[in-house]
């Protein structure tokens, strides 16, 4: 066999083929983020427009409510099998912190699609990623080379023509999907944070309930009746004087013959 012939297979070998098997590993790991990514996504834009369509009729804690519901009870059947360990926290501060930064995002989120439509909204908060990569220098250490952050200004850049905060469309509702893109990447930096002691069953076991429980303390202030004010002393001095004074008398002029 000539090197011809050999060559062209070796050309059109996958790159992990010839990769060490640490290096093949990490390649089929990066490749299952990417596809588990994409799928998240997509299941997210689900949720938020099943959530912007829902948000016309019920109030966004009792939405928040029922769908951490749902999911705690799916993820409490499917870990009844294999046992309820693996949803036990050991990072609890760090599951806290994850979990608030979760429920803040959550929260901002349905309010944003509530009042904004949802192209609008969805534009915005793809902005979370660019800001983790941002972040990650700082926060996780991580090095950001220069084709990332050209990718980071040009992604700013259009968010910034999406929001236009100095266009005649500008409202201050633009700023609750912006302020929910903060919390998503400060909740992925976070996440980052716990994964390496914590299991994904823990990390969503936690973070549900907390998002359960703020949701219906939501839901007891939104049904909460709203008390009409007191009076004022003044008024209330005046509105008796005038149910105590006799009407006044109409005097009949007289006429004279």
């Amino acid at each position: 066999m000539t090197e011809a012939t050999v060559r062209p297979a070796v050309d059109h070998a996958p790159p992990d083929a010839l990769a060490s098997p640490d290096e093949a590993k990490a390649i089929r790991q990066r490749r299952t983020g990417i596809v588990l990514m994409v799928a998240s996504n997509g299941l997210l834009a689900t949720g938020d427009a099943t959530a912007k369509w829902l948000s016309t009729t019920y109030p966004v804690g009792e939405i928040i409510f029922l769908r951490g519901m749902i999911i705690l009870a799916l993820l409490l059947v499917l870990q009844s099998r294999s046992g309820l360990a693996k949803l036990r926290p050991r990072d609890l501060t760090g599951q806290l912190r994850r979990a608030v930064l979760f429920v803040l995002a959550t929260f901002l989120m349905i309010w944003a699609l509530s009042l904004l439509p949802l192209p609008t909204v969805s534009a915005i908060s793809f902005a979370s990623p660019i800001i983790v990569t941002a972040l990650a220098p700082w926060l996780l250490g991580e090095i950001v080379g220069r084709q990332r952050w050209v990718v980071v200004v040009v992604g700013f850049v259009g968010v910034l023509l999406i929001v236009a905060p100095f266009g005649a469309s500008w409202s201050l509702a633009l700023l609750i999907p912006l302020g929910a893109a903060v919390a998503m990447a400060l909740r992925d930096i976070a996440t980052r944070q716990v994964v390496e002691t914590e299991t994904s069953e823990s990390v969503v076991f936690v973070t549900v309930g907390a998002t359960v429980a703020a949701a219906s303390a939501a839901k007891r202030l939104e049904a909460a009746p709203t008390r009409a004010p007191h009076p004022s002393p003044t008024a209330s001095s005046a509105r008796r004087r005038a149910c105590s004074s006799p009407p006044a008398s109409r005097s009949t002029p007289r006429v004279s013959k």
